[in-house]
């Protein structure tokens, strides 16, 4: 009787240890499960930020260029070559000055800015003056001139298939009005397609595309990896993206859709600013999820042989059940230390990757704002060194020939009075540009005279009067420091004029006890700040950026209708931050 009863309670044991094991395997499991899923969201999430990242920089470097071409034909209707146009259009034959006169601008034109071609077409459609070598199919030329002759403001056409070139091409034109105007052909191979190909980190499928949308249809306007001939030919019903076309033109995404190649693919897409075009930011789903299918193998494994582990133990207990259970504690126990050692030597390793990640990008960022600083000093040199003096001597030298002009001339001195004025202001501005890529007299003179003087020809140029209050002392600050403070300004008053919708600002310099405030502020229509999303502007970002680099710490405090003040604060030993500049 005892016997049974002993062997009955051994089974009962027996059966409550293997029940125990299979709860304590599923919880393992649900465990498992779970950290899997959020390992795979949160490779998801990064993959997302990556490619919402490239796709605002390279949308944003489109619409800079877009709005650079449009400067150009803007710059060139409101110069004095206009009269000149307007002189050989309204004549049936054009005078060999003339024609000679505006060859020499198409050239320049094309050699500095590098265009494909140029030409002065009326509006007629006739050709007055191209430059040999024009790729523009005639018929495009005559269009443009049309338009243009009824415009009053420049313009840049979509993209569109040349006939003649045979390949993909743009057009700016400068309207001569009532006449005319000028069409600058762009070939988007030389310009607008390197913003496409390139990426910031290795990738095996990530790819940019250029889109338009045309009625149901989505058209291609660069060449794909796939398809090298496919601008403004290869397209694809919205249908075929599987998804609402408010979800693919309006959504911040990501979303997942089949690509032109049948292979699954993670997309963003972001609109370009002032353009029809939008910029489609992709990789394949099987290189994002590369990592996180890989982990999902080792959990399976890992779950394999959980299960396994429970059937020998299973088998083992049936045999011997007290000697099973005191070794299956000790197996478990020694498991649990040594996925735990695991766990956090793989924790460990991870903080340790994710700083060094950090440290590299702060380098990183280090290093790219001093090559900019650079950049920026190399190029303000060349405008005052070479650009600056060449225009001098061509005002000396107009000076000069305008001696020589017989005081009858009446027309040929006016014109000479106008050219000379134009190169003082062109010199003018070439100096202004010098001075904000690099202020000499923040060298010569320091912080607070720096401060000032650009404080006063910001307001001269925005009609926003600035107000600059300074108190301490500023000699001992390194040069660095006092550049990056100096930027600082310029980014956070950049930012005033462009938002803030004012006509007064103020800046205040303090050095007191050890540290350094810097302060800029406005009462204009402000903002509303989330904590739990900070504002992302570029112009902010930088402040932040210039600021850790000193050691330094960003406030930002604003209300909608109550203005925005910008507070910069770095503490005593500034010389020694600046190393890491």
């Amino acid at each position: 009787m005892f016997s049974r009863q002993k062997a009955y309670f051994s089974v009962r044991h027996g059966r409550i240890l293997i029940a125990s094991l299979i709860v304590g395997s599923l919880g393992v499991v649900a465990v498992i499960g779970r950290y899997y899923v959020r390992q795979r969201d949160a490779t998801e999430a990064a993959i997302a930020q990556q490619l919402a990242a490239v796709a605002e920089v390279k949308a944003s470097q489109i619409a800079n260029w877009r709005r650079e071409r449009l400067g150009d034909a803007r710059t060139l209707g409101s110069s004095g070559v206009m009269r000149i146009a307007r002189r050989v259009l309204s004549s049936p034959v054009a005078t060999q000055t003339d024609r000679a006169d505006l060859l020499d601008l198409l050239q320049r034109l094309q050699r500095e800015f590098l265009y494909a071609g140029a030409a002065l077409v009326d509006r007629d459609g006739n050709i007055r003056i191209q430059l040999s070598g024009t790729q523009a199919d005639p018929s495009r030329l005559r269009e443009l001139a049309g338009v243009a002759a009824q415009a009053d403001d420049a313009a840049l056409t979509d993209l569109y298939l040349d006939a003649r070139a045979g390949h993909p091409m743009m057009a700016v034109t400068a309207p001569v009005p009532g006449l005319g105007g000028f069409i600058l052909e762009i070939d988007p191979a030389r310009f607008l397609y390197p913003y496409l190909r390139s990426w910031p980190v290795p990738s095996a499928s990530a790819e940019t595309l250029l889109v338009r949308r045309e009625g149901d249809d989505v058209v291609y306007l660069n060449e794909l990896r796939r398809a090298p001939k496919a601008p403004l030919v290869f397209r694809r019903t919205i249908r075929e993206l599987r998804l609402p076309p408010e979800t693919l033109f309006e959504s911040r995404g990501p979303f997942r859709v089949v690509d032109y190649r049948g292979v699954p693919t993670m997309d963003i897409v972001r609109r370009v600013p002032e353009s029809p075009w939008y910029l489609v930011a992709k990789i394949n789903v099987s290189e994002a999820d590369a990592p996180v299918r890989l982990l999902g193998w080792q959990m399976a494994l890992i779950v394999v042989l959980i299960g396994a582990t429970n059937v020998a133990g299973a088998g083992v207990i049936r045999r011997d059940q007290q000697a099973r259970m005191h070794q299956q504690r000790e197996a478990e126990r020694r498991q649990a230390e040594e996925q735990l050692r695991t766990a956090n030597a793989a924790l460990a390793a991870e903080l340790a990757e994710r700083t060094r990640s950090q440290q590299e990008i702060h380098s990183l960022s280090a290093r790219l704002m001093n090559a900019q600083e650079e950049e920026r000093s190399r190029i303000a040199r060349e405008l005052h060194d070479d650009l600056s003096q060449q225009i001098a001597a061509l005002s000396i030298a107009m000076g000069n020939l305008k001696r020589h002009v017989p005081p009858q001339e009446a027309d040929v001195r006016d014109q000479s009075d106008r050219f000379q004025q134009k190169l003082v202001q062109l010199a003018e501005s070439v100096r202004r540009i010098s001075h904000q890529l690099h202020p000499a007299v923040l060298q010569h003179a320091g912080l607070v005279s720096a401060l000032r003087a650009y404080c006063d020809e910001f307001g001269a140029l925005t009609g926003i009067q600035v107000a600059l209050r300074a108190e301490g002392s500023f000699d001992h600050l390194p040069p660095l420091v006092a550049l990056g403070l100096y930027r600082i300004v310029q980014e956070a008053l950049q930012n005033v004029a462009k938002h803030a919708q004012v006509t007064n600002a103020e800046v205040v310099l303090e050095y007191v006890g050890g540290m350094l405030c810097l302060t800029i502020a406005d009462r204009g229509v402000g903002m509303e700040l989330h904590p739990e999303q900070p504002p992302a502007g570029l112009g902010l970002i930088s402040i932040k950026e210039r600021a850790r680099l000193l050691n330094g710490v960003v406030t930002i405090q604003s209300k909608p209708n109550q203005g925005t003040t910008i507070t910069v604060k770095v503490i005593q030993g500034i010389s020694q931050t600046v190393g890491a500049m």
